[in-house]
């Protein structure tokens, strides 16, 4: 985020662990204003996505899952990331198109950790890793407790703001659909 001023704004937010399931998903935009070498977009014990250098974001899951992929400073990408801690499968999605992925990853809700750091490295350290913040803007983060199929991710990187309903949500409208057919069918 820029304020206009020589020093740009650094801020971020920070969610609790509770906020994530051990099977699940995150999806969200950023938009860079600068894009340096060591600054998160995520910080979190087994989920690191920062910044390499002037152009390219890598993603991290206790090892390197996806290295080197460019961005463009001041253009809107959508990051999309799918782990399931039961299979050690992690997944990550760089504008609806799978660009790493690994089935021996350390787990996303290790124990260990206790915060999930959104745009910031750790809004409680102090000044010098403060450094490491993400300068520029996150919009439409999401948050889902089951693992989204790649067709789900595209959908949400080709469709800025939709949202992908949960499975017992399908559910639920499919079986209003038979209901309302077969209250029909009666009145008839």
């Amino acid at each position: 985020m820029s304020n206009g001023a020589a020093t740009p704004l650094k801020s971020g937010v920070r969610l609790d662990k509770s906020a994530f399931s051990s099977a699940g998903s995150m999806s969200f935009w950023f938009n860079v204003d600068v894009l340096e070498g060591g600054n998160y977009v995520v910080a979190a014990q087994n989920l690191n996505i920062l910044g390499e250098n002037d152009s390219t974001i890598s993603v991290f899951n206790d090892v390197p899952v996806a290295r080197g992929k460019s961005v463009s400073a001041n253009t809107w990408n959508h990051v999309a990331v799918t782990w399931d801690d039961a299979t050690t499968s992690f997944d990550v999605y760089l504008n609806g198109v799978s660009v790493g992925s690994s089935d021996s990853a350390a787990t996303v809700m290790d124990a260990g950790w206790a915060t999930f750091n959104l745009g910031t490295y750790d809004a409680g350290d102090n000044d010098n890793n403060i450094a490491n913040s993400f300068i520029g803007e996150i919009y439409d983060v999401q948050i889902y407790d089951n693992v989204l199929s790649s067709t789900d991710v595209a959908n949400l990187s080709n469709n800025a703001g939709s949202v992908i309903p949960e499975p017992a949500t399908i559910g639920m409208l499919g079986l209003g659909a038979v209901l309302t057919l077969l209250v029909r069918s009666r009145l008839c």
